[in-house]
């Protein structure tokens, strides 16, 4: 594969080599607009941006595509899709009569059942973990309530506790009283008001220690122990805490679960029976668009037999190969202009989206696959469809360029006459490149933008033939 700018530089030699064999006869009686006073035609030396590329050829492809086949035999029952239905990951595209499929298949449909009861016997479900959880703590709460009855049967309480209670009763009664006193003059005050607000706060808080001691006080005083009633509270603390015993155990039961091996049995036993059944339906396996339906309700089909062809054309790209001399001049993210046969008159857009290392051999040379990601499109691309692929290898930049008719040549090499301001003839040995309409570009040579070149005759007819050729 060779690089358009090299390309280009051999049209513009194979012109300027048919222009030498005419000799200076080409310059020689031709006028026109731009002819100086010794009857010369001429032309400017002007600037073009230019950019180097590589082109190539490939072909249009989907992000995804897929053909699907049946895995099984039988009649077709229903078809839920035609060909341009945007369809989405696991759809049902089509289905096959249940009574028509082999018999292992309807065999599958029994065993998946089983597999299921089986798996859901030897696994507990979240359910019931939590509520053998729940019932560990109804255990435990009822431990903690049987001890506090056993605690509160305990022997009498002492007279010193009884005394001591009896002192915080008084003590608090002085002290309630002394706040009903100051409260009493402000009770039918009205109730924003601050001073009665505050007495009656310290009121209430005075009644409320009052009213614990005197439970207190009569709490230790009613205390007795009955030997039935502790001997009975006793048996349920010993009740409750066997049951609290029970619960722990079954929750951990619970917790561990069946033995592994069982439990991966009846896994691989549900994988195999939905695999074998998934055979009586067909569905999407991404995201994409029907492209072709090759399946109607009532047709008898086979395993393998194709049903639908599927793509994903949201995103697309073309695969190209590129030759190992040029390879080295590509990198991901250059840019690339894309022409269709199929789309005339359009140039599409996209970027190098990956290279592939690893080179294979085509008719004896070495190309590397380079896949060109498609911008984003507004019109619709046939999938398979060649593209001429055009790979800017370097960033645009400027350069002189010259009209095709400057260029001469002789054994020295490619060479134009710059007209000097006083109209003489001077010979500018120049390098030329790629080939654009009718200039060519000059990689080197001593010339500036707006110098003056002597041009070729244009109805010379060896010069016409050339540009004939050039445009076919």
């Amino acid at each position: 594969m060779k690089k358009q700018l090299t390309r280009s530089i051999f049209i513009a030699l194979a012109l300027a080599a048919m222009l030498a064999i005419t000799g200076c006869a080409l310059g020689g009686a031709a006028s026109g607009p731009n002819a100086t006073p010794d009857g010369l035609d001429t032309g400017l030396v002007g600037e073009t941006a230019i950019t180097e590329s590589i082109e190539a050829s490939g072909t249009v492809n989907a992000s995804q595509q897929a053909q699907l086949a049946w895995k099984t035999s039988g009649i077709v029952d229903q078809v839920n899709v035609k060909a341009g239905d945007q369809v989405k990951d696991g759809d049902v595209l089509a289905s096959l009569e249940l009574t028509s499929v082999p018999a292992s298949v309807l065999a599958a449909q029994a065993d998946l059942i089983n597999a299921e009861q089986a798996l859901e016997n030897l696994s507990p479900t979240a359910l019931a973990i939590v509520q053998a959880e729940q019932k560990v703590a109804q255990a435990q709460d009822n431990v903690e309530q049987q001890q506090r009855i056993v605690d509160g049967l305990g022997t009498p309480a002492k007279q010193s506790d009884i005394d001591q209670a009896n002192a915080t009763v008084l003590l608090n009664k002085i002290q309630l009283d002394k706040a009903w006193d100051r409260y009493e003059p402000y009770q039918n005050k009205p109730d924003d008001n601050p001073i009665r607000a505050g007495l009656y706060n310290r009121w209430a808080q005075a009644q409320q220690l009052y009213d614990q001691s005197v439970q207190r006080l009569n709490n230790l005083r009613s205390i007795s122990v009955n030997q039935t009633d502790k001997a009975l509270a006793e048996a349920n603390l010993v009740l409750a805490k066997a049951q609290l015993t029970d619960a722990q155990e079954n929750l951990a039961e619970l917790k561990v679960g069946a033995d592994a091996q069982d439990v991966a049995a009846a896994e691989a036993r549900i994988i195999a029976a939905k695999a074998t059944l998934s055979a009586l339906s067909l569905a999407a396996p991404f995201d994409g668009e029907i492209l072709v339906v090759d399946v109607q309700p009532g047709d008898v089909v086979s395993a393998s037999q194709a049903a639908f062809s599927l793509a994903d054309r949201s995103t697309l790209h073309v695969d190209t190969l590129i030759d190992e001399t040029d390879i080295a001049d590509v990198k991901v993210g250059d840019k690339v202009e894309l022409t269709l046969d199929s789309l005339p008159g359009v140039t599409l857009t996209g970027t190098v989206g990956f290279i592939n290392p690893l080179g294979e051999k085509v008719s004896g040379n070495v190309k590397y696959s380079v896949r060109v990601d498609l911008d984003p499109l507004d019109q619709p691309v046939l999938l398979g469809a060649t593209a001429d692929v055009v790979i800017q290898t370097g960033a645009p930049r400027q350069a002189l360029s010259v009209p095709v008719r400057a260029i001469q040549t002789d054994a020295s090499g490619e060479f134009v006459n710059l007209i000097g301001k006083d109209g003489t003839l001077q010979r500018i040995d120049v390098t030329t490149g790629a080939l654009l309409g009718d200039q060519v570009v000059i990689l080197s040579g001593d010339l500036l933008a707006g110098d003056q070149v002597q041009l070729a005759a244009a109805d010379n007819e060896m010069f016409n033939r050339m540009q004939d050729n050039m445009q076919r």
